[in-house]
């Protein structure tokens, strides 16, 4: 028999038959309701303000919220049967976010969500039950219809449905021809002649139902097909923080999901569920507290599992290695102090790409095993593992799954699938439990495969349908593996015994999708960074502020609250910009509280500090946040001040604009201050540069500007070569076309590449300011529909020439970028990352090199010879390229999906180009794209006692190679806890210095816990490193 034949002798009766399960049902009448906000489900408890509501009409409309309510009378011959309540409508598409979701409350007590794929609920057994729906929908019109009845459950019925459902789908997903198919067709075709199609009354008879699945148990047990494959199933529902609705509506989307999956564990005792971000669970507890309560019982039994290891699932591509740990700390205490279990593994389905260090972050977080699926959405090259110990920088090797659901591709299928495409949202069908397991490419290594099963983003998790699909595939159907539940937990363990020495993957996972998402959004990206440098400095100040006198309370609370709001905007949908544009409204606010709240903080311990530096009203302090001694550029107000001195009188390079003084304070040193003083003689020095457009002159390059504003001429003088290509320019900017075919906020069109404007206007620069610090050239112009102002400023302290670019963007569709040609050929180009350096390389000799046309980085690119290099910085961009000797930058772009502003508006961005000698480490770049995020801080005194020395450095590692990149206060001990990163990847021993009398010192993990004890000498501690490692240093002050 054919699959035609099959179904056309099978599709029919099986439609009658689910038809007919609702033979005996009433229409339910009387509605009132209520419109009403979000989260106002309490005011169902309100008695005025309900209306009689016309289900013959439509209901909805931007965002809208509507409680209904009735009383169910259930026919008096079915009380005490099981009747249950199915609420429709008329919406299919599970892809429809604004699809109606419901809360049903029976009774006054919460029962579960409804949505699209979840339509039903039992009700109790009694003769009148009160109904309220907590309804949700975002539609442009009224067009939701309503439709509610009550229908009498044939349960003998329902399951011969699910039987033959189940059967008949499989045989049309097996090979024709193959015994499992031969077996199945037996099955289907002797179960449906074994049914009385007579009557819709003659369907309902219960023991021609119980003689029809005899038939067809008979059949199967007597021809089954064995199949030594097993899929380990794992109910999930994964649900964005925000992506095409806001984080109010998330709060709502967990609260529905979340109780139906309570209510279907009620109904199937071995439906285990598993689920992430701590943050999620948060809002329930905060939201609805009984709810929580029944979660956590669920979760102490074991069928619930929390795991994912962070806060929220975030991105890990473009947030700093400090934000990674934080994610992991309040991820991990959460789950220790709410049900006290640990986190081991890190759950990440959805991102849009790894960084290199990812694995030593997570071994210092304490997770052991890592899962993703998005490397299946790679649209060149095919990830070759599923299966794979995931290699760091520094060796760290991690356990990591590749979740492989898809749909089965039949052998004679036509055409072939292109796509990779691999979900976490899947379905418990024939055709994904095949295709789970067709698609893995590791079954020579693992015996078992995960298949991730249930709708997500509000859909409510695992239907009845998956789940009775389930309990008959777990027994062994022909021609499919068998499931069984199982915690993803459990099934890596198990996994990891099996594959005793899995393929190794050193470096990054990068996806080769999604790259716009590295700028899309530059407003959230550049927000995002602010907050991590303010975060980086106020804990600092806060820290040393504590130090220094244990009566400053260290403001635990706050930077608590502005970690956890922080993270919760790193989500992976929110920083890389893929989001509605309601979601920004919320989000750009918030980051700005947490940047407000961080700067506060630090404001209030320095004010603590100067007070107690400085010696007179005369004193400037300046101190410095980063790890090494530095001498740059600041500013205080001053009005009648024209000058500034060291403490031993020498008068420091300075130039006065207005009220502001601005000033070289030299060897500052690491990690701490260095105390000034202000002087009223004004001294006039030559400035040591030279204009004459197009030309500039300056103490380290002679530099010419082309007519559109690009350098056309970078020559170092220090060096005596040529910083710029031969017949190449520098900070040539580019619009491109930008049109991707799918994913608009996502990818980048590919017609870029072709399909660029001119900047067809000339650019002329005019000097903004002279002065012995420095010069700024200032030019402005229109492209298109865009207005642009930049200021390039080249310093007489330092070879880096920084670019500060205004630009009022109002372009659709394009891309900005700005790009170097340099006189530098390398195979490989360096790239600043989360708590390292990766390299990358800069041709395209393979696919996989090819495909990196557009990659993330931080705070620099590098390009270097043996004998010296160019790197590119940024303060807030992310997108970067280094392909032959050309070094981009992408800026902005406009998509017009999710959000159609994107990027509109008023933008400011700050890059910087650093011609060096050798390599970025002998180059200094490291300390460069530190400096060009942090710069000093200056402070007047107003309140003097000078207590504290007039120079202090609370920390340094000698020898360099290694970066303190976080001071901050221990949250659970009265200590320190310093941040060690191994920047240059090299091992070694190095030392850490510190003045403080440190009682014990300790090696920690991320997450604060202690490791070894270390020996201290001489105020100093000796360490020993290997390349790229991240380590944690405790310094306990106090007696514990």
């Amino acid at each position: 028999m054919t699959k035609q034949q099959l179904q056309l002798f099978v599709q029919g009766p099986l439609q009658v038959l689910k038809q007919s399960r609702y033979s005996k049902s009433v229409d339910v009448q009387d509605l009132h309701y209520k419109p009403c906000g979000y989260h106002d489900w309490d005011k169902r408890h309100e008695a005025d303000g309900w209306l009689p509501f016309d289900q013959s009409r439509g209901y909805g409309g931007k965002e809208y919220h509507a409680l209904f309510k009735t009383v169910l009378k259930v026919p008096t011959s079915w009380v005490g049967k099981q009747v249950r309540l199915k609420v429709e409508t008329g919406a299919q598409d599970i892809w429809n976010f604004n699809n109606p979701q419901f809360l049903v409350y029976l009774d006054d007590r919460l029962s579960c969500g409804l949505d699209v794929r979840h339509t039903e609920v039992d009700l109790p057994p009694k003769a009148e039950v009160e109904l309220v729906l907590y309804s949700y929908v975002s539609s442009e019109k009224q067009d939701v219809f309503l439709d509610i009845s009550m229908y009498l459950a044939n349960e003998e019925l329902e399951a011969f449905v699910y039987d033959l459902d189940l059967a008949y789908e499989t045989a049309m997903t097996v090979e024709t021809g193959s015994e499992a198919y031969l077996v199945l067709c037996k099955a289907c075709i002797e179960a449906v002649k074994a049914v009385d199609f007579s009557s819709l009354e003659a369907l309902q008879d219960v023991p021609m139902l119980k003689r029809a699945r005899g038939v067809f148990d008979e059949v199967l047990a007597s021809l089954s097909v064995p199949s030594s494959a097993k899929v380990a199933v794992t109910g999930h529902s994964h649900i964005d923080m925000a992506w095409l609705w806001t984080v109010d509506q998330t709060r709502e989307k967990s609260i529905r999901s979340y109780s139906t999956v309570l209510s279907l564990m009620e109904q199937y005792p071995d439906y285990v569920f598993s689920s992430s971000q701590m943050q999620l669970l948060a809002f329930i507890k905060a939201d609805m507290p009984s709810l929580y309560e029944r979660i956590k019982a669920r979760i102490a039994e074991g069928r619930w599992e929390v795991e994912g290891g962070m806060w929220v699932e975030s991105d890990t591509i473009l947030t700093s290695g400090e934000s990674l740990a934080r994610q992991f700390y309040w991820g991990k205490r959460w789950m220790k102090q709410e049900y006290g279990k640990d986190s081991v593994v890190l759950w990440l389905p959805d991102c849009f790409g790894f960084p290199a260090t990812l694995p030593q972050i997570m071994k210092g977080a304490g997770i052991s095993s890592f899962v993703t699926t998005k490397l299946g959405w790679n649209e060149t090259n095919r990830f070759p593992h599923d299966v794979f110990a995931w290699q760091g920088l520094d060796g760290s090797r991690i356990f990591s799954y590749l979740v492989s659901t898809t749909d089965y591709e039949s052998l004679g299928s036509y055409p072939k699938k292109t796509s990779n495409e691999t979900t976490y949202n899947g379905v418990l069908t024939p055709s994904q439990i095949l295709g789970t397991r067709q698609r893995f490419q590791d079954k020579e290594l693992c015996f078992s495969n995960l298949h991730l099963y249930g709708y997500g983003d509000g859909g409510g998790g695992p239907t009845k349908q998956m789940l009775e699909n389930h309990q008959r595939m777990k027994e062994g159907l022909p021609g499919l593996p068998k499931t069984y539940s199982s915690t993803v937990r459990a099934f890596l363990d198990k996994a990891k015994e099996e594959v005793q020495s899995p393929p190794v993957w050193e470096g990054e996972l990068y996806l080769e999708y999604h790259r716009g998402t590295y700028t899309t959004m530059a407003e959230v990206k550049r927000l995002n960074r602010l907050c991590e440098q303010k975060a980086f400095a106020s804990e600092f100040f806060c820290a040393l502020a504590w130090a220094l006198d244990a009566t400053q309370q260290y403001p635990h609370q706050s930077f608590e609250q502005a970690w956890k709001l922080l993270a919760l905007n790193q989500f992976h949908d929110i920083l890389p910009g893929s989001c509605i544009r309601e979601v920004y409204e919320t989000t750009i606010p918030q980051l700005q509280q947490v940047a407000d709240t961080f700067d506060e903080a630090g404001r209030r311990a320095r004010t603590f500090l100067v007070s107690r530096i400085a010696e007179s009203a005369e004193d400037v302090l300046v101190f410095n946040t980063l790890d090494f001694e530095r001498s740059d550029v600041c500013s205080i107000e001053s009005a009648s001040c024209c000058s500034i001195h060291d403490e031993q009188g020498r008068r420091l390079p300075s130039a006065k604009q207005g009220s502001t003084l601005s000033f070289i304070a030299c060897k500052v040193p690491s990690k701490g201050w260095k105390r000034y003083r202000l002087g009223s003689q004004e001294i006039k020095m030559e400035p040591p540069f030279k204009w004459n457009e197009p030309k500039l002159s300056t103490p380290y390059y002679e530099v010419v500007f082309a007519d559109d504003g690009s350098l056309v001429h970078l020559y170092d003088k220090q060096q005596g070569r040529d910083v710029l290509a031969k017949d190449g320019r520098g900070n040539v900017f580019s619009l491109a076309v930008d049109h991707p075919s799918q994913f608009d906020a996502w990818n980048i069109g590919k017609q870029g590449v072709v399909m660029q404007y001119a900047l067809d206007s000339e650019v002329h620069y005019r000097v903004r300011s002279c002065s012995e610090l420095g010069i700024t050239l200032e030019a402005t112009w229109t492209w298109l529909k865009s207005t642009y102002s930049q200021q390039i400023t080249f310093h007489a302290h330092s070879k880096r020439i920084d670019f500060n670019l205004h630009v009022d963007w109002r372009e659709d569709h394009l891309m900005l970028r700005t790009a170097f040609s340099v006189d530098v050929r390398s195979p490989r180009a360096s790239y600043d990352i989360a708590y390292g350096v990766c390299e990358r390389t800069t041709h395209a000799n393979t696919s996989w090199d090819e495909v990196q046309f557009e990659v993330p980085a931080h705070k620099w690119v590098d390009l270097s010879e043996k004998t010296h290099g160019v790197a590119l910085l940024s303060r807030q961009s992310y997108g970067y390229s280094a392909k032959g000797n050309v070094l981009k930058l992408s800026l902005l772009r406009a998509p017009t999906y999710p959000n159609p502003t994107a990027d509109r508006g008023a933008h400011d961005f700050c890059y910087a180009l650093l011609p060096h000698e050798g390599g970025y480490e002998q180059g200094k770049v490291i300390e460069e794209g530190y400096a060009l995020h942090q710069s000093l801080v200056a402070e007047r005194s107003h309140q003097a006692t000078g207590l504290f020395a007039g120079q202090f450095s609370l920390a340094k590692v000698d020898p360099a190679g290694v970066v303190i990149e976080t001071i901050k206060k221990c949250e659970e001990r009265p200590s320190l806890i310093l941040r060690l990163i191994s920047m240059a990847g090299r091992d070694g021993r190095f030392t850490l210095h510190f003045p403080l009398a440190v009682k014990q010192a300790w090696i920690c993990n991320l997450i604060e816990q202690r490791l070894e004890q270390l020996p201290i000498t001489a105020q100093s501690v000796e360490i020993a490193m290997k390349g790229h490692e991240i380590m944690s240093v405790e310094l306990v002050l106090d007696d514990e």
